[in-house]
C-alpha cells in the first residue's frame, strides 16, 4: 500500500507539472495533538483520568499545482510527531488495565494499590503524506486560502514513557521507556488514514502560514493486544513555509 501510494502521487505530480504552474516550499511548525481513546467498559469507578496534549515538530515539502481559477491541488511529504499523555489516579486496588500498560508491558500479575498513579506518555512519529484541495481568495496583500482533503501517515518510530508511583506504600514502583512498534508485530498497525483540513494566508512575496486540523479515521491499536479498546490520532498545528517556482496566479 506504501509503494501505491507513493507511485500514485509521484504521478499526480508529474502530471501536473507538465500541464500546470507548479510551486514548492519547505514547511516547517508543529503539532498538538491527543490519543483519543474509546473502550467498551465503565472505568469511573476505578480511576480518575487526566489527559493532556503533546507538542511535537512537524516538516516537510508541500507541492502546490493550479487546477483552476483560484484552486490547487497540495499533496506533500511531512516528517510528523504526535501523540499525548494521560495520567491515571487509582481508588482501588486493582491489575493494571490501560491502552499501554496492559500485560504485554508489565506482566498479568502487576496490581497498583489504592491512591497510586501511572503517567503514561506516548510519542509516535510518522511519515505524512497529505493531499489538500485548496481553494484561495483575494484579501489584501495576498490571498486567504481554505480547503481539506485525505492523509496518509506510515509509523516509523514509536515510544512509551511509563511512570508509576505508589506514595501510600512509600515506593516509587517504575519509572522507564519503552519502545512501541507498529506493524503486525507491533503494538500499534503501521499506517493511519485522516482527513485534513486547513485555512491559511498565502502573501504575494512567497511567505505562508496554515493552522491546520487532522482527524485520525483508522484504529491504531491491535484488537488482539488491546481488546475492546480503539486509538486514534486527534491533531492540531500550525504550518509556516516559502514558496519557489514563481507566483501562483491562480
Amino acid at each position: 500500500m506504501k509503494k501505491l501510494l507513493l507511485v500514485a502521487a509521484s504521478a499526480m505530480l508529474f502530471a501536473g507539472s507538465a500541464n500546470a504552474q507548479v510551486r514548492f516550499a519547505p514547511e516547517v511548525g508543529f503539532n498538538i495533538s491527543k490519543l483519543h481513546y474509546n473502550t467498551d467498559f465503565d472505568v469511573a469507578d476505578d480511576w480518575n483520568l487526566d489527559e493532556k496534549s503533546f507538542t511535537g515538530i512537524r516538516a516537510g515539502v508541500a507541492v502546490d499545482i493550479c487546477l483552476a481559477n483560484h484552486l490547487t491541488l497540495q499533496p506533500g511529504i511531512y516528517y510528523s510527531r504526535k501523540g499525548g499523555e494521560r495520567l491515571f489516579t487509582f481508588w482501588n486496588n486493582r491489575p493494571v488495565v490501560t491502552p499501554f500498560t496492559d500485560n504485554v508491558i508489565l506482566g498479568n500479575n502487576h496490581v497498583i494499590a489504592d491512591g497510586s498513579t501511572i503517567q503514561e506518555r506516548v510519542v509516535l512519529s510518522y511519515i505524512e503524506i497529505p493531499l489538500l484541495l485548496n481553494y484561495y481568495f483575494d484579501a489584501g496583500p495576498g490571498r486567504i486560502f481554505i480547503g481539506a482533503g485525505p492523509t496518509f501517515s506510515f509509523g516509523v518510530n514509536g515510544d512509551l514513557h511509563l511512570e508509576i508511583d505508589q506514595p501510600n506504600n512509600g515506593v516509587h514502583d517504575l519509572d522507564n521507556e519503552y519502545d512501541l512498534d507498529f506493524g503486525d508485530d507491533g503494538l500499534l498497525r503501521g499506517s493511519d488514514i485522516g482527513i485534513m483540513a486547513n485555512v491559511g494566508y498565502d502573501f504575494d512575496f512567497g511567505l505562508f502560514v496554515r493552522p491546520f486540523y487532522n482527524w485520525g479515521l483508522s484504529n491504531l491499536s491491535h484488537q488482539d493486544r488491546f481488546d475492546n479498546i480503539d486509538i486514534h490520532n486527534r491533531t492540531f498545528g500550525v504550518g509556516f513555509g516559502w514558496w519557489f517556482g514563481g507566483k501562483n496566479k491562480n
